[in-house]
């Protein structure tokens, strides 16, 4: 773990009450929370966006699986006609190392998957960060995912937990 990583997590430690389950290290090699062509079986629910969070100047493109398909609408309704997506969702946000979407220009993944009793204090989310050559470079309850989801953040103060819409960030087109 690098120290500028280190000082994040003692850093943010605080924000959210109860610890966190601890982020499994690179190294481990845990398991994809989403599958590696989840393209053919998840729906695309924000289209080709650049810039965003996760991407800097980068394009990227968000999916969820079948479970949260439908309460990923509904949390969007406004008023939101759910504050908690469905367990089990997978929610991925595919980040290209260009400004247009082509699935060949991958550059990492960013996904969620809302995991019943991971971590019941944050949303039961399990986060994951994954490179282009599909090593896990965050796995787990990271600090800064759910600091930044919650809400705490300017590029998600209006999405988030603080919203009402469970720790998701990325609206719909």
């Amino acid at each position: 773990m690098t120290l500028s990583r280190l000082l994040l997590l003692f850093t943010l430690s605080g924000c959210e009450g109860d610890d966190p389950p601890p982020v499994n290290p690179p190294e481990s090699g845990p398991p994809l929370i989403f599958e590696t062509e989840f393209r053919s079986s998840y729906t695309p629910v924000r289209a080709c966006r650049s810039p965003g969070e996760h991407s800097g100047l980068n394009a990227y493109t968000v999916w969820v699986n079948e479970i949260g398909r439908s309460s990923f609408s509904a949390i969007w309704q406004t008023p939101p006609a759910v504050t908690e997506l469905a367990a089990g969702t997978v929610v991925v946000k595919e980040v290209y190392s260009g400004s247009d979407c082509d699935p060949k220009t991958v550059e990492r993944w960013v996904a969620m998957e809302k995991e019943p009793g991971f971590d019941p204090a944050h949303g039961d989310w399990h986060w994951q960060e994954v490179l282009a050559d599909r090593k896990v470079r965050v796995d787990g309850a990271d600090v800064a995912c759910i600091h930044c989801h919650a809400g705490d953040e300017p590029s998600c103060a209006e999405y988030g937990l603080k919203a009402g819409r469970d720790y998701l960030c990325t609206a719909p087109p």
